[in-house]
């Protein structure tokens, strides 16, 4: 993300910030129905940043974070 002013008179910013993020995908058929697995990790690096979820609200952003998930076609 590029820099982020706090307020509308943009005399204080954010440094902008690069996260990384990974994901995968497999298929395969189980008992002869498609399965799609799927894992993302976003922040691989867990690199602590600034975020702001809403204008003039500032956090502190996502920690290293592991998504799984299932699809089943029937």
């Amino acid at each position: 993300m590029s820099k982020r002013y706090l307020g509308n008179d943009n005399e204080q910013s954010l440094p902008g910030n690069t996260v990384f993020g990974l994901g995968a995908r497999y298929k395969a058929n189980i008992s002869d129905v498609p399965v799609t697995l799927r894992a993302n990790i976003d922040n691989v690096t867990d690199k602590s940043y600034w975020s702001m979820a809403h204008y003039n609200d500032l956090a502190l952003g996502e920690g290293r974070t592991l998504t799984i998930s299932a699809a089943m076609d029937f």
